[in-house]
């Protein structure tokens, strides 16, 4: 149980750390050779300073976004090792601009236990659904995977 609640606490620390641009605290939560991965074309980051690279760009393009991380399931646990898979929603709304997008997402993650603490090996995000928000009129519209 012990392992499974620091798990989960790891996984609201990643949405924390993005959502509110706190990078000692996501830089934390990875591995050295830890590798952060994404649907075409965004691609994959290996290693914790391209990984925090590509965490500043993601920061510096959104004034406001707000992750949410369900359907937690522990796939395999080991005293070193977890393998993870959830569904998240992403809000996010461009600097500047007064529209924005939910994101649906599938993380499927390796979990390395390093210093008495679960941290990331490696984090595939797969993007399965997107829309986009009207914020002033609330009207939302499904994205086709082609735009």
């Amino acid at each position: 149980i012990e392992d499974r609640q620091a798990i989960c606490e790891l996984l609201a620390d990643y949405n924390f750390a993005l959502d509110h641009g706190i990078e000692p605290m996501f830089r934390d939560l990875w591995l050295p050779d830890g590798a952060w991965e994404f649907d075409p074309p965004l691609g994959r980051y290996e290693g914790v300073e391209a990984i925090i690279d590509a965490w500043r760009l993601i920061v510096a393009q959104t004034a406001n976004v707000h992750h949410l991380t369900a359907d937690i399931r522990v796939l395999e646990l080991t005293e070193q090792e977890a393998k993870v898979r959830s569904d998240g929603v992403a809000q996010t709304a461009p600097a500047g601009d007064a529209g924005g997008e939910i994101m649906f997402v599938q993380f499927e993650d390796v979990l390395r236990r390093s210093d008495g603490r679960w941290r990331f090996a490696s984090r595939f995000v797969h993007f399965y659904g997107r829309a986009v928000v009207d914020v002033e009129s609330g009207a939302v519209r499904p994205v086709d995977a082609a735009e």
